[in-house]
Parts: C-alpha cells; sequence; structure tokens
C-alpha cells in the first residue's frame, strides 16, 4: 500500500521547507506532491528538490488538493496543510488503520454514476491544472490523467449511490494538538477530536486520509471555496465512519491567538451552522476571510526588518547553552537559529537588515548577505539597548527589530505587529522569560531602552512602564518562546532547523 501525501500551498516561502524536512525520511514508501495556487513568491523553487512533484493549478484549497490527487500513484492519499506536522510513523499508522479496508475497483460496487458534464462536475476543470513547466495535465480534479477514459463518472454527493466496503473504514483522520499550546488550547484540541469522534465529520486541519479508488469514484472535493473538508467528509459518512487516529499531529495555533479562543470558535460553529442551512460557501467566505481581505487590501509595507547577530565564534555565543552542548556545539546551534530566522523572514516585503556584532567583517555574514539579499550593518553602542535604538534610530519612518533566539518567528507574526503600527507607536512580541522577541516603533524613540537593565524577567514590564511615562501607545501580539537555557533544547524537537 504506497501513500501519497498532497500539500496545497499559496505564498507559503515561509514554511514550506519546514513543511517539507519531516518528510524525506519516508520519501522511499511516500509521494508528495505539492501544489500551488499561483504563489507571488519562491514556494515552488523551495519546494522542488523535496517533492516528487511540483504542480501548479488555479488557486483554491479545493482545486489543488483535486489537482495533486489527480497525478497521484499511491493507494491512500492523504492531505496536508502547510502549517501541520505529521507524527512520527504516520504512515505505518494509517496502513495499520486502512489495514483490509483496501478495496479494489472491482470490489467497489454501486449504481452508474450520470455522465460527466460541465453543470455536475463538482471538480477543477482540465486547462485549470498545468506542471511546473506549464504543460496541460489531461486530468480532471479527482481523476488520475491514466483513468480518464475508463474511470470517467463522478458520484454527487446526492446520488443515493451504495457500495458494498469492507468493514474496516476506508478513510480517516488524525487527533489534533495545537502549538504553540496552552491550557486553553489543549482544551481546545480535545473537544476538536471528540467532536469529531462523535459526528465523524472531520477537517481539513486533521490530515483526512482515503482510498485514491474511493476519491476518485467520489468526484473528489467539491470546487467550493470554503468547507469542501465538510463537505467530502459527509459523502464519505454515508459510507462508514472515519479512522480517528488517536496518536495527534500539530498544527498551528495562529488563528486562535489572533482572534481569541471564544471568537474563533463562535465564528467557525456560525460558518458551519449557516453552511448545513445552505448558505452558498462563496458568501461564507467573505465571513470567514473577512478580516483577511481587508489586510490583503493595505498597501505592502517599507519598513525594513533590523535582525541583530553575533559572529559566531565558539565561546560568544549562546554561552547558557555551553554546559550542555559545548562551546562548539552551541556555535553551531546558533548558525543553525540565524539560518532559520532568515528562511522564516525570507518573504518580508520591506528590505532586510543584518546588524552584525562586532562588525561585519565574519565570512559568515559576507555569505549571508549574498545568499539572503541582506544588507549589512554593524551595531554602534555600550549595551543592548543603546544599540538598539542606536539601530532603530537610523530608520526614520520606522523599522521592526528581532534576534535570532525564536524559531517561531515569521513574516506572518511580524506582518501583524506592522498592521499594528499604524494605529500604534511601538509594537512588542513578548517572550515567555518576561523579555520580548521583537519591537517595532513606528518613529525612532530612544524611550524603551535608555538606561535599561537587561536579561531579567521585567524587562517587558519596565518597558510597559517606560512606554507609558513616555505617553506612547502599545500594541502586544501573542507570546512566544525563545531558546536561552539548556532546559528549553526539548522544544527544538518540534522545529526543522536548516542544516549548516
Amino acid at each position: 500500500m504506497r501513500l501519497s501525501v498532497v500539500l496545497p500551498v499559496l505564498n507559503e516561502a515561509a514554511g514550506i521547507v519546514d513543511a517539507l524536512l519531516p518528510l524525506q525520511s519516508v520519501r522511499d514508501r511516500v509521494e508528495i506532491i505539492v501544489v500551488d495556487g499561483g504563489s507571488r513568491d519562491n514556494t515552488c523553487e523551495l519546494a522542488r528538490p523535496l517533492a516528487d512533484q511540483v504542480l501548479t493549478s488555479a488557486p483554491g484549497r479545493a482545486r489543488q488538493m483535486n489537482a495533486g490527487a489527480a497525478v497521484a500513484t499511491g493507494d491512500v492519499l492523504l492531505f496536508l496543510h502547510a502549517d501541520t506536522r505529521l507524527p512520527l510513523g504516520f504512515d505505518e499508522l494509517i496502513r495499520e488503520a486502512l489495514g483490509s479496508a483496501h478495496a479494489s475497483r472491482s470490489n467497489v460496487k454501486g449504481k452508474t454514476a450520470p455522465k460527466l458534464n460541465p453543470t455536475m462536475d463538482p471538480r477543477v476543470r482540465e486547462d485549470d491544472v498545468t506542471d511546473e513547466q506549464g504543460v496541460d495535465i489531461p486530468a480532471v480534479a479527482g481523476v488520475r490523467s491514466t483513468d480518464i477514459h475508463t474511470h470517467s463518472s463522478v458520484i454527487p454527493a446526492k446520488a443515493g449511490i451504495h457500495f458494498d466496503l469492507p468493514a474496516q473504514s476506508p478513510w480517516g483522520r488524525f487527533d489534533v494538538r495545537l502549538s504553540p499550546s496552552s491550557p486553553t488550547l489543549n482544551l481546545v484540541a480535545w473537544m476538536m477530536n471528540q467532536r469529531s469522534r462523535l459526528t465523524g465529520i472531520c477537517t481539513g486541519d486533521q490530515a483526512i486520509f482515503v482510498r485514491r479508488d474511493l476519491f476518485e469514484r467520489l468526484g473528489g472535493y467539491a470546487d467550493i471555496p470554503l468547507m469542501e473538508d465538510i463537505e467530502l467528509s459527509r459523502r464519505l459518512l454515508k459510507l462508514s465512519r472515519p479512522a480517528c487516529l488517536q496518536t495527534p499531529l500539530t498544527t498551528s495555533s495562529r488563528k486562535w491567538q489572533k482572534h481569541g479562543v471564544c471568537r474563533t470558535i463562535g465564528l467557525m460553529w456560525w460558518i458551519r451552522l449557516q453552511y448545513w442551512a445552505g448558505v452558498s460557501p462563496d458568501r461564507l467566505v467573505r465571513q470567514y476571510y473577512g478580516d483577511k481581505s481587508e489586510a490583503a487590501q493595505l498597501p505592502q509595507t517599507t519598513r525594513p526588518l533590523l535582525i541583530f547577530a553575533k559572529a559566531p565564534i565558539p565561546g560568544t555565543v549562546k554561552t547558557r547553552l555551553i554546559p550542555a552542548l559545548g562551546a562548539d556545539g552551541a556555535c553551531s546551534l546558533y548558525q543553525q537559529l540565524l539560518l532559520h530566522t532568515l528562511h522564516q523572514t525570507q518573504d518580508w516585503p520591506g528590505p532586510r537588515y543584518l546588524y552584525c556584532a562586532p562588525d561585519t567583517t565574519h565570512p559568515f555574514f559576507a555569505r549571508l548577505a549574498s545568499e539572503h539579499h541582506l544588507q549589512l550593518r554593524q551595531q554602534h553602542g555600550d549595551d543592548l539597548g543603546s544599540r538598539m535604538a542606536q539601530a532603530l534610530a537610523e530608520h526614520a519612518d520606522g523599522a521592526l527589530l528581532i534576534g535570532t533566539d525564536c524559531p517561531l518567528i515569521s513574516t506572518a507574526v511580524l506582518r501583524e505587529a506592522d498592521q499594528a503600527l499604524q494605529r500604534h507607536d511601538t509594537a512588542i512580541i513578548p517572550s515567555e522569560d518576561g523579555g520580548y522577541v521583537m519591537i517595532g516603533q513606528r518613529q525612532p524613540d530612544p524611550a524603551a531602552f535608555a538606561g535599561m537593565t537587561w536579561s531579567h524577567s521585567q524587562v517587558l514590564a519596565d518597558t510597559r512602564l517606560r512606554l507609558e511615562a513616555a505617553g506612547k501607545s502599545l500594541w502586544e501580539g501573542a507570546t512566544l518562546w525563545d531558546l536561552d537555557e539548556p532546559e528549553d533544547l526539548p522544544r527544538l524537537d518540534s522545529i526543522t532547523l536548516l542544516p549548516l
């Protein structure tokens, strides 16, 4: 039983490598297909060496997943979101779950479906799909190109068709775990998993997997802009309940953190209830992505991103990790974290400056400037506060400043802070240790830095007081963790760092 993983993407340059690297160890037995919906960044270029096929299709998650399924060679299809990480051994878990559920085409019986025509086909059109060289792939979504003549029918959701299937389920999903997590988000994940078990309805965040022959006979995902996972689940549920794998995958909790747990739950259930009541998915997608659509209309930022870095000399960087890793090991990890930061922010729409200490002459800095299109600047000042203040002062129209200790920093996170500077004087992304991993200013101001004491648990609290005293408004983003102490090292298990 061969497995094909289909990954729909759009402008995922900041995260596509992290999404694909964990799958490399199973390339000998798992096919990886990336389907791009028209990215404006270099998502395809980054994905190409890490995937078996990189395709382009008309935009829309359903169309993209159908396009990937159309060229898949595996017996089982797994649909994976770019911000989701599968558990170790996922392929064996799926094989075990499906087991004897495999039904060949001769075993899947039913009435003959109506002949395919444009008015009832819920799938992507032939002319929507091209390979990465722009060559047309003769496939309709959900039907492999080699099967078009022998399997040219689809089974619509309301066809009333029944199959003779084995008792074991031919489809399923994983339990989900949200990251970054919190007690509240852990409860949210638990409720998601229990709801899915109770109703049999699965969502894309849970990595739906299904036998390819069944997926093709069902006509693939409906060509709708939202709720395509719910719609497919409802059709599959008519045949059998899903296999609910208890080993959890990990998916991003960003939308919960951004909009708040209660608001997100309320919106999602309101959208779902409207869908079940027959409201058009086109109307629902405007409700669901309303904020995002407004953000997309905002002009691209020109604020620069300033990245603070030290020359990678053993014994001078990540010194608190030396007892655990040794001087050379701590230095190597520091370089990996710097590379990770540059990768996570490579699609930053404004210029990026690498502020170097003690100066810009180290060969590693020259390499990074060339490979990542950075402008090198030297840090100036007697302490961290004065160095940050002087760096920000060089950019009269404001800037955002980060270090390299936070693996979760990304363009998406920073864009939220950048937009906040439209309304606030200062933007900060707090860290769990009482400091912060990013500070941005609409205009240079030394109030947050002069005379500060650094590297203690009250840095953020002191900064708040200083800004309040100076009459400056402050926006704070979701709290992230950074890597400073040996006890932080196990958290790197969930992060894929690039090799040096």
